[in-house]
């Protein structure tokens, strides 16, 4: 006569109850929209509920994780145009917990490094010192929310063109 959805945001959490979906006359149309969630990783499973209140095992365990997305140009000019003056992902990063940004110099020096996530680099050091027209080679760690709560590092290489 129903389904119990259960639900953790992580692997290994004891699940609850988030909702209990009563079997309309076709049980092919029954369905169950989780909303209000800030990440959509986590774990489900689903009992059935016979008429007389008797609920079936749990079904098999399914934990899903976000799509991720951090994506980076590969040029910028900061010039105080107001266009493209700083170097930051494309859109808005998705589903990142933390980062670490580190920009280098042909010879390998680094000459930039950050933990926002939004990175906002306008091309000059740490200390404030303007970089020159050039390649720039970077590396990016990145913690993405997942159903795992400790979840594992991604890292993103790539160079980046300074023009002014």
């Amino acid at each position: 006569s129903a389904y119990r959805i259960y639900y953790a945001r992580y692997e290994g959490d004891t699940p609850a109850l988030i909702a209990t979906v009563t079997t309309p006359p076709s049980p092919l149309a029954t369905t169950f929209n989780h909303e209000g969630l800030t990440s959509f990783a986590g774990c489900y499973y689903v009992t059935a509920v016979n008429r007389f209140g008797a609920e079936s095992a749990p079904s098999n365990i399914v934990c899903k994780d976000n799509c991720p997305m951090y994506v980076l140009p590969n040029v910028f000019t900061p010039n105080a145009d107001g266009k493209n003056d700083v170097f930051q992902p494309y859109e808005c990063p998705a589903f990142v917990q933390s980062l670490e940004f580190k920009a280098f110099n042909r010879w390998g020096a680094q000459v930039f490094k950050t933990n926002d996530v939004n990175i906002n680099w306008n091309g000059k050091t740490n200390s404030g010192k303007d970089l020159a027209a050039g390649q720039y080679y970077y590396e990016v760690t990145i913690f993405f929310e997942s159903s795992k709560r400790e979840s594992t590092p991604t890292t993103i290489k790539g160079w980046v063109q300074i023009i002014r």
